[in-house]
């Protein structure tokens, strides 16, 4: 088999494994026959010490341990040598092909045994996309302007929320207004302490209106 050129940037499977096959130096080629040459790079791809593209588009680690790097031989037209290839096949389902999938030459060549490898690799990698913090309700609500004149109740409701599911005082759908009404009655006896718990028809009214407002869509 010819030597493989020296290759950079994005390469075919076959071409990584062509790599790893003519270019592992002398001992390591003990027992180095195409399958294990297969299972060398499937290994790397799975622990992270090489990526592998598909139509273009950077394979997520994740989705990469379910590739499996296959060495498929045939005998060529005077049965005489073996023609090898390389496909990759997901284990999840569908045919193995080779067209389509890439790998990175710089990440393949730093796998040979001995190879420093390049302090400045040829992969781009994207850039995590920021985390983005949910919203609580009670802050939608706030920025739409429920809480521009808050009375005595509403902001008792408030505290009560915030502090009954911390951090951001997201009540649970399952709650109806009574429950609601009872659980602000019982938290100001505990907050408060007052001589007397608050008038009920007022409360349940305001615990309404405040649930209405709160499980409105934005």
């Amino acid at each position: 088999m010819a030597r493989a050129r020296r290759a950079i940037g994005r390469i075919s499977p076959t071409h990584a494994w062509e790599i790893l096959f003519t270019e592992t130096p002398y001992p390591y080629v003990a027992g180095l026959i195409p399958p294990v040459v297969a299972d060398w790079i499937e290994a790397a791809l799975h622990n992270g010490d090489c990526h592998i593209w598909r139509d273009g588009k950077l394979v997520s680690k994740a989705e990469a341990k379910h590739l499996l790097v296959l060495a498929n031989g045939r005998r060529d037209d005077d049965e005489r040598d073996i023609i090898w290839w390389v496909t990759i096949r997901d284990d999840r389902g569908g045919p193995p092909r080779e067209e389509g999938y890439e790998f990175d030459a710089d990440e393949i060549r730093a796998l040979l045994p001995g190879a420093e490898v390049p302090r400045q690799s040829s992969v781009e990698l994207p850039e995590p996309e920021p985390r983005r913090r949910r919203v609580s309700r009670l802050e939608e609500m706030r920025r739409e302007g429920f809480f521009k004149k808050s009375g005595t109740q509403q902001k008792r409701a408030i505290a009560w929320a915030l502090d009954e599911y911390p951090p951001d005082g997201n009540i649970p759908a399952s709650l109806t207004s009574p429950e609601i009404a009872e659980k602000i009655q019982q938290w100001r006896m505990r907050k408060e302490k007052p001589r007397a718990r608050l008038a009920e028809e007022p409360l349940q009214r305001f615990c309404r209106r405040f649930l209405k407002d709160y499980r409105q869509k934005p």
